[in-house]
């Protein structure tokens, strides 16, 4: 009986290995089947995104007009508000054709550092997730990825725009508080919707001046005030230049450039709303734009994160 236990024991230990190496070899199998398959798919809708946009003039510009904004420096063409393909988007043009002008940019210019390089290539992904092209803005995530395997901000796009949510969780908790982290916290929210739809948020609780306003400042911020349902507040305080005040929508006058002032103005949304004119005109004017760049949803007034501008020139 004991030699009977003896061969039986290994038997069964044999029999067991077998056993889960037929389950793992299914499994393997059955993964392998499923990442073939979302490859294809994956293939399919890269087809599908290329067809909804010409090939032959994917920026909508002519020969000469596009040889205009690849002869511009780095500098003027992706740092400069107001310049290069900055001024493009904001004639205002489709985000797609916007990411295509980045990609002739790259092409032309391979002889741009790395941090210049990751910098448009971040800015040509965003472009390509706002207009729909999800596998074109993940082949930009993947250079980045390549280039940076820490990249959280890539490695964390790419999972929204995946659908993988553990992924996107994964990456959250493998990083520290900080700017990123707000926006991948963002990411999160909005699992499941469009890049597009995450990039609205909504605007404050009050429209805010300072003290000393004008009487047309004022109007300007009762115009803003009456089309979004919100009060006007009078703040005592002005934010330091450069911050954005949490709760409102701040409206405010002062000289922008070098001295003499140049004509414009700039919209910044991001936690809050400033609106910074050169004079009651262009304030007028920046508080038209984001009206009529803002919508209603779900019962609240939203607008795109981000900035938007008047200049048109690099200073």
């Amino acid at each position: 009986m004991s030699k009977l236990r003896r061969n039986i024991i290994p038997a069964v230990a044999i029999v067991g290995f077998a056993a889960s190496l037929v389950l793992l070899y299914q499994a393997r199998a059955s993964l392998r089947e499923r990442d073939e398959q979302l490859q294809l798919l994956r293939q399919r809708m890269a087809q599908l995104e290329d067809d909804r946009h010409s090939p032959t003039h994917p920026t909508g510009l002519t020969a000469d007009e596009l040889e205009a904004y690849l002869s511009q420096p780095y500098k003027e063409f992706d740092v400069t508000y107001g310049s290069g393909h900055r001024r493009f988007r904001d004639q205002p043009r489709d985000p797609v054709q916007v990411a295509a002008l980045m990609e002739a940019y790259l092409d032309r210019h391979t002889e741009l550092p790395f941090d210049s390089r990751a910098t448009l290539q971040s800015h040509a992904a965003q472009m390509f997730a706002l207009g729909g092209m999800n596998e074109r803005a993940i082949t930009h995530l993947d250079r980045l990825l390549a280039q940076n395997p820490a990249d959280s901000w890539a490695a964390a796009t790419k999972s929204f725009l995946l659908f993988d949510r553990a992924g996107l969780l994964a990456t959250r908790r493998r990083m520290a508080d900080g700017e990123t982290t707000r926006f991948v916290d963002i990411l999160i929210d909005h699992f499941g919707e469009s890049y597009l739809e995450m990039k609205w948020g909504p605007v404050g609780s009050a429209v805010c001046v300072p003290v000393g306003a004008s009487a047309n400042h004022r109007a300007t911020a009762e115009q803003l005030a009456t089309a979004f349902g919100l009060p006007v507040t009078v703040v005592q305080d002005a934010p330091a230049e450069g911050s954005i005040p949490a709760g409102c929508l701040w409206l405010e006058i002062r000289p922008m450039g070098p001295p003499g002032g140049v004509p414009g103005y700039i919209i910044l949304h991001l936690k809050g709303t400033v609106i910074t004119a050169t004079d009651e005109p262009w304030l007028a004017a920046a508080v038209k734009r984001f009206i009529e760049t803002s919508r209603q949803h779900d019962g609240k007034r939203e607008a795109l994160f981000g900035l938007a501008t008047s200049f048109e020139l690099a200073r």
